[in-house]
């Protein structure tokens, strides 16, 4: 597709990792990346829209959502991170400035926390949005000053 057809362009590639201290990242960073080239040459990439049954089987009336609570409850518990990835610049949009990009996900009640990653004009944007029935705004605030502080030892030892 060129960049000028609208869309919706999604992936799900997944990769189950733990994730330890600033020491581990970098090779959680290569495991990862070698994990996802690894799915796209496969071309299993699709699956986004392969991972529910068609919607006619949940049609849009109180069976259906009932039906898809289901199936979302029978998913697995697991914390997810989305990374857009670096985002090309934009076209010059006569008077209109774009000061950042970034994209954010709410967690479905499997997913105590979703993070979303994006890079954009050279700065880095990340999103923690947590499921507050799971997590208590405390517990979420220390997740985040983790992740920062990851962060941080990790760029300054790179």
């Amino acid at each position: 597709m060129d960049a000028l057809t609208p869309g919706l362009y999604a992936t799900l590639i997944t990769s189950v990792q733990r994730v330890g201290d600033a020491a581990s990242l970098w090779p959680l960073a290569q495991r990862l990346t070698g994990s996802i080239r690894q799915q796209i040459a496969l071309g299993t990439a699709h699956l986004l829209f392969e991972f529910l049954p068609p919607v006619e089987q949940f049609p849009a009336n109180e069976a259906g959502v009932e039906t898809f609570c289901g199936l979302m409850a029978r998913g697995v518990q697991t914390s997810l991170l989305s990374n857009a990835g670096c985002l090309s610049p934009l076209p010059a949009l006569p008077g209109i400035q774009v000061d950042a990009r970034s994209f954010a996900l709410c967690p479905t009640p499997t997913q105590p926390v979703f993070t979303a990653v994006t890079t954009d004009n050279g700065r880095m944007t990340i999103h923690l949005n947590y499921n507050a029935a799971q997590l208590d705004d405390a517990d979420a605030g220390e997740m985040a000053d983790s992740m920062a502080a990851l962060l941080k030892g990790a760029a300054a030892a790179g």
